[in-house]
């Protein structure tokens, strides 16, 4: 029996959530151990739970996400960040990237793409333990 990964979601809107938390809880592969609706709060659960991955939004109350992706990368650099947002810009892209986070997808076009994107990148952590 293998553990499932633990996923983190931080995002705002309370619709969002409630469709990412079927997403992870339908796929026996994960376990969503915490959710939080700002930046600030976002980054405390991540410290708090040191989950192996955390779905996060751009657009957040408090700190926004390029802060918080920021402030995770720097205290669990173990944890896989997944922005999950609606800011098509290209140079949004580049400071996704540069902030830590490992993968940027558009809210607008890749639900689909969630799951396994975030499961591709959690295999790694798990085979090593």
């Amino acid at each position: 029996m293998h553990s499932a990964h633990r996923v983190v979601v931080i995002d705002d809107d309370p619709d969002v959530c409630a469709l990412l938390e079927v997403l992870f809880d339908v796929d026996d592969r994960f376990d969503l151990v915490g959710v939080a609706g700002d930046g600030r709060s976002g980054v405390a659960i991540v410290d708090d739970l040191e989950p192996d991955a955390v779905v996060v939004d751009l657009d957040l109350p408090e700190i926004d996400g390029l802060e918080a992706i920021a402030e995770i990368h720097a205290r669990q650099p173990g944890t896989h960040i997944v922005v999950f947002s609606a800011f098509p810009d290209p140079f949004t892209l580049l400071d996704v990237l540069r902030s830590g986070a490992d993968s940027y997808l558009d809210k607008a076009t890749a639900w689909a793409e969630l799951v396994p994107t975030v499961a591709g990148l959690c295999a790694p952590t798990r085979a090593k333990g």
